[in-house]
């Protein structure tokens, strides 16, 4: 089936999805005024993770014979440090009061513990800068 992608202004990518009886003319016909797009196959889209980070698609659009059409890396990395970061946050406030409460009891062994998971949910990030491909993303474990 035939789709189109266009490139907006925010330097995002839109898909148009066809329907059966709709003439490639057509289907480009509702892409904005000015924009870039590219008439493709929807098999050429990748596969891998297409709901979790189509908002991070690119393509080249200068080049409409070999448009390149991929998961911008550096722009999923920031999309799955959101998500870090949306977990942690009530993590962090659980954590937090297992070290008050460590001190206040003066439980070293307890006190140990929850300044180690501290730790780990500080870390978090930096094992998505690690990460070298796509699957490396899809790999990680925040729990």
């Amino acid at each position: 089936m035939k789709i189109v992608l266009y490139k907006n202004s925010d330097d995002t990518v839109s898909i148009i999805y066809s329907t059966p009886g709709i003439s490639d003319s057509k289907l480009l016909s509702f892409v904005p005024v000015g924009l870039s797009s590219l008439l493709i196959e929807d098999t050429d889209l990748p596969t891998e993770d297409m709901t979790r980070f189509m908002s991070v698609l690119t393509a080249d659009f200068d080049s409409p014979t070999q448009p390149n059409i991929r998961i911008d890396l550096t722009k999923a990395k920031e999309l799955v440090k959101n998500d870090i970061r949306q977990y942690r946050q009530s993590k962090f406030a659980i954590n937090d009061l297992a070290i008050r409460d460590a001190m206040l009891a003066d439980d070293k062994e307890q006190l140990a513990t929850a300044i180690k998971e501290r730790d780990r949910l500080r870390n978090l990030p930096n094992i998505v800068n690690r990460a070298r491909s796509l699957e490396d993303l899809k790999s990680l474990k925040i729990e």
